[in-house]
């Protein structure tokens, strides 16, 4: 007979990370508002899923982990403490409700979901859909957007000769940089900085080529002048 398991949330977030946003990580796999996310993080522990392999409770687990939330599995045999049993009423919602009440987790979103936020996780993570794309705010300011974007990479476009393939890079893979190196408060927040920086940096290029052509341009038309 296959052993079956569960998952728990122990009731609060890893250590470091700020609670607003593991709600907002939480609400976005649930497919649930903020504010319900309260009782899954209220200190005490509850089981989200039970009854799965030790494959699927393993990638609930990581799923709910990236989402910033301390959880554990425990196998099904094994009798667990009293604010854990899926039955008592004061804890989750009664069995018969199982099946529809937001605790229990879409498991096609558990195994990966792109629109949580795994911001500022580093590399390895999996990048959300709107974050990818040519950023021309990275490939015009190179180095002052690295900077502002904590994509330290960014920094060899200072390197005579390397500066241009640097800005190239920066400008195909800069945006994902940015979101593994940077925490953002969400795909929408990362989106409207991205696109002040890429407006900015076309003010800049326009500017900086209407005062080189003026810079050429004005002292032919004064050497034409007839004296």
């Amino acid at each position: 007979m296959t052993d079956l398991y569960n998952v728990v949330i122990k009731g609060k977030c890893i250590a470091g990370l700020d609670s607003e946003d593991v709600k907002q990580n939480l609400a976005a796999i649930f497919k649930a508002p903020p504010e319900k996310m309260e009782r899954l993080l209220s200190g005490n522990p509850l089981v989200v899923k039970k009854n799965i392999s030790h494959e699927q409770a393993d990638r609930i687990l990581h799923s709910l982990r990236k989402a910033g939330a301390e959880c554990k599995i425990v196998k099904q045999e094994t009798i667990l403490p009293e604010p854990l049993v899926m039955e008592k009423k004061e804890t989750v919602a009664p069995e018969s409700d199982v099946d529809n009440n937001f605790y229990k987790p879409p498991e096609s979103n558990l195994v990966k979901s792109s629109s949580s936020n795994n911001s500022g996780q580093g590399k390895g993570i999996d990048i959300p859909d709107g974050v990818k794309g040519w950023s021309w705010g990275a490939f015009l300011l190179n180095w002052i957007w690295a900077i502002g974007n904590k994509t330290w990479i960014g920094l060899f476009a200072l390197i005579p000769y390397v500066g241009i393939i640097m800005s190239i890079a920066l400008g195909i893979k800069g945006r994902e940089w940015a979101w593994q190196n940077k925490h953002w408060e969400s795909i929408e927040h990362f989106q409207n900085v991205q696109k002040r920086w890429s407006f900015w940096s076309v003010i800049i290029l326009v500017i900086s080529t209407v005062g080189i052509a003026a810079s050429i341009i004005i002292p032919i038309i004064i050497d034409q002048r007839p004296y």
